[in-house]
């Protein structure tokens, strides 16, 4: 099972993901998934279809990054973490959700998205342990699901 994340994907939402990648290695070790790290501005456009369209979930930030998402086969999993803080009205700041793809990755009736706060600006951190044990489980959950798919499906 590949598990494919968008590093640094948006600008001013960018995210690195070290702490999840690094607890999904722990947690499943390395022969279980196969986990790519990469800034898919660093890759053509025939590179990151082919990237998202052999992985079973893709890990992003809310943008310009999310997009290589609708490239997913079916019955997989996008993951798309959202500034809980950063959205915009009229070129102002709003203190609200930042809520850029939610309709249209919502709309992919073919993959499960999930929303993630990044959790900036708040007191509890998405790399808190229980924040880190929660996208764990639900990677575990995730996974099972894309199983089950291909196996009904193959």
């Amino acid at each position: 099972m590949k598990i494919t994340f968008s590093t640094y994907s948006s600008q001013g939402r960018g995210q690195s993901f070290q702490q999840e990648i690094d607890a999904l290695k722990s947690y499943f070790g390395e022969e279980e998934i196969e986990i790519n790290a990469l800034k898919m501005e660093t890759l053509t456009l025939e590179e990151q279809v082919k990237l998202a369209s052999e992985s079973s979930i893709f890990v992003t930030a809310s943008g310009g990054g999310s997009v290589t998402g609708i490239f997913l086969p079916p019955g997989s999993s996008l993951f798309v973490y959202y500034d809980d803080v950063g959205g915009l009205a009229g070129g102002r700041k709003t203190g609200t959700p930042a809520m850029l793809d939610f309709d249209l990755l919502n709309n992919l009736s073919y993959i499960r998205v999930h929303w993630l706060p990044l959790f900036r600006g708040r007191s509890h951190h998405r790399t808190s342990p229980n924040v880190t044990s929660a996208f764990i489980h639900l990677v575990e959950h995730e996974l099972k699901l894309v199983r089950e798919y291909n196996s009904n499906n193959n």
